[in-house]
């Protein structure tokens, strides 16, 4: 018997209050700390606690690829602790600025940032829906917050490696999960740039695009479907396929759903900050290139169905009060881009 996933309830499986505690204090840790230490400390107990959540089927796959995920970020926590320690050690009890280009690297691996995302399409692949809205959603938050303190040149390499590497490894993938996996990098180089211009917006976005990638799972997991294709063959009317695929419509950045006008926001923001035209234009470029081939993937599916064959789908209140969370969020979601771009 499958467990409905809610928007408040997507941890029920573990809703063990000893869980919730240790997995936003380790969040609000990090990003209220005001120092490194207790900034590790922090994605030591976000650690911790998401590991074990991993390790839901003992089979020798799930612990290779648990233990893949375990000793990436240990070695990114390695990374983050090892040069304070060395530069408080010394005499001047200074931090060198060296230090930052390694903090920036190891959170950029804890975050799944291009071009150190290498770990993320194998935890993900073989996650499940639960642990992939936390791997995709809460486990970005702090890395990203922490990145604001290490501003460094290597913010330009992570932008144009996400650009190129996300863009191209998102042509013709029909899994859900590589599609969010990709798409969640591509993401990563406008929250990059948006974290170090206005970290206000900065929560705007990121709520949005955590709102749209619970609103693709939540569907997924209660219909059980893992490819594009398989929503050719659903036993639903128009209008629930509709709402099936809007947010992975929102996801690319179609007018008028909200992750348009987000990205709309915050190249209005780039602009007015003055930042490098390269950098605009290869956000840009990515992004239409991005947008094309989603388009050719989601256009069979809105417009192509197959009578012959139909996937059963349950008929339950759970599931009408999925659709009914889905179509809200992407409704409501379209308000609140617009009235910032218009204040």
């Amino acid at each position: 018997m499958k467990i409905p996933i809610f928007p408040f309830l997507i941890f029920n499986k573990f809703s063990h209050p000893i869980f919730f505690m240790a997995l936003i204090s380790g969040t609000i840790i990090a990003c209220s700390s005001s120092s490194w230490f207790m900034a590790w400390v922090g994605l030591e107990i976000n650690l911790i606690r998401v590991t074990p959540l991993l390790l839901i089927k003992l089979n020798s796959s799930h612990s290779e690829i648990v233990i893949k995920y375990f000793l990436t970020q240990a070695i990114a926590s390695i990374l983050i602790i090892f040069p304070f320690l060395i530069s408080f050690s010394s005499i001047k009890l200074a931090i060198r600025p060296e230090t930052f280009y390694l903090t920036s690297l190891a959170l950029s691996i804890k975050a799944g940032i291009a071009p150190l995302h290498f770990w993320l399409p194998q935890v993900i692949d073989f996650a499940n829906w639960l642990q992939t809205s936390i791997l995709l959603t809460w486990q970005k938050i702090a890395p990203f917050i922490l990145l604001t303190f290490s501003l460094n040149p290597l913010i330009y390499l992570m932008v144009f490696s996400s650009s190129i590497i996300g863009t191209i490894m998102a042509i013709n993938q029909l899994s859900l999960k590589k599609i969010l996996t990709f798409s969640s990098i591509i993401h990563s180089r406008w929250l990059v740039l948006v974290s170090f211009l206005k970290e206000s917006f900065w929560w705007i976005y990121f709520s949005i695009y955590r709102v749209i990638v619970i609103s693709i799972i939540m569907p997924a997991a209660q219909i059980d479907i893992s490819f594009l294709s398989q929503i050719n063959f659903l036993k639903v009317n128009y209008f629930n396929k509709i709402i099936i695929l809007t947010p992975i419509i929102s996801l690319i950045g179609l007018p008028p759903f909200p992750g348009f006008f987000v990205k709309l926001i915050a190249l209005n923001l780039f602009i007015t900050s003055l930042l490098n035209p390269l950098v605009i234009g290869v956000i840009i470029l990515s992004s239409v290139l991005a947008f094309y081939f989603y388009s050719r993937l989601i256009y069979p599916s809105l417009l192509i169905s197959n009578p012959k064959t139909k996937i059963f789908m349950p008929s339950c209140s759970s599931l009408n009060f999925t659709f009914l969370f889905t179509f809200i969020s992407t409704s409501l979601g379209s308000i609140a881009p617009i009235i910032v771009l218009l204040s």
